[in-house]
C-alpha cells in the first residue's frame, strides 16, 4: 500500500485569500508508479483542504509528488487554519496555515 501523503510545509506560512501558495512534502501522487518529470501520471483522486469547521476546498493549479501549487480559497475568513491534502482516500498530517 502507498505511503499516505505528508505535508512538510506551505510556502509562504500566511497568505490572502487568492494569493498562490506551495505545499511541500511526499507522496502527493499517491501510487510511487504515478510520480512523472512532470507531476502525477494519472492524476490522482485528491483534494486540498484549508480550515476545519467550514473546510473550504482549493483547486490545485499544479500537483506533483513533492509539491502542490493551489490559491489560497476566497472564502476563507483571516486566521489560521489546519492545511490537509488528501490523496487517494488517504489524509496527510494537517499543518497550520494564516490567512490574512
Amino acid at each position: 500500500m502507498p505511503d499516505a501523503p505528508t505535508i512538510d510545509s506551505i510556502d509562504p506560512e500566511a497568505a490572502s485569500p487568492g494569493d498562490p501558495v506551495e505545499i511541500l512534502g511526499a507522496a502527493f501522487c499517491g501510487d510511487p508508479a504515478r510520480v512523472t518529470v512532470e507531476g502525477c501520471e494519472p492524476a490522482p483522486v485528491g483534494s486540498v483542504s484549508f480550515g476545519i469547521d467550514p473546510q473550504v476546498s482549493a483547486t490545485p493549479t499544479a500537483w506533483r509528488d513533492d509539491r502542490i501549487d493551489v490559491q489560497v480559497p476566497t472564502l476563507l475568513p483571516p486566521g489560521d487554519v489546519l492545511v490537509v491534502v488528501t490523496v487517494d482516500g488517504r489524509s496527510s498530517n494537517g499543518i497550520s496555515f494564516r490567512v490574512r
